[in-house]
């Protein structure tokens, strides 16, 4: 598989079910660290109104789990979690052990780097895997993220420019 380094501001999010794509800047990852990425701890009461949470409860409707979590009051394992390694990403740290009982490396690749798929006839890649270190490295200012090309998007040019054509009608509200 090739790798390179992929703008942060042409990744999608979408997994590998490609479900639910939108920019990066504007999945619930960002907006997540946006609010508590800062924050000493996640506050359990705040959590369960962002769109983070919405996110996790999503997934567990679909397909019964959120990083091998069934039960929504444990999804902020899951943030706490990606709020750990926010911080350790930011200060050059190891990475915490995995939340929960869950390992995140049985869900999802062990590969350290993320894994996109390009837009066929565009330069945008859609997340197949690592939507949390995606979404640290650009809140955290990167402009660039080395990934694993694995391939096409299911995403085509029309739909992608569709879509952003509707974000660019949202931002400029």
């Amino acid at each position: 598989m090739q790798t390179r380094n992929i703008p942060l501001d042409r990744l999608l999010t979408g997994g590998y079910a490609e479900r639910e794509h939108r920019l990066l800047r504007d999945s619930p990852h960002v907006a997540f660290l946006r609010e508590f990425g800062e924050a000493d701890e996640v506050d359990p009461e705040r959590f369960r109104q962002s769109a983070y949470y919405a996110h996790g409860l999503g997934d567990i409707a679909r397909s019964g789990s959120f990083f091998g979590i069934d039960d929504p009051d444990r999804i902020i394992e899951q943030a706490r979690y990606f709020h750990a390694l926010h911080r350790a990403i930011r200060d050059g740290a190891p990475p915490p052990p995995p939340a929960g009982s869950h390992d995140p490396g049985d869900l999802h690749s062990a590969d350290p780097l993320p894994r996109v798929a390009r837009v066929r006839g565009r330069r945008y890649w859609v997340i197949k895997d690592g939507h949390h270190r995606c979404a640290i490295h650009y809140v955290l200012g990167s402009r660039t993220i080395r990934a694993r090309i694995i391939g096409r998007a299911l995403l085509n040019a029309r739909d992608l420019d569709s879509l952003l054509r509707a974000t660019s009608r949202d931002h400029a509200r």
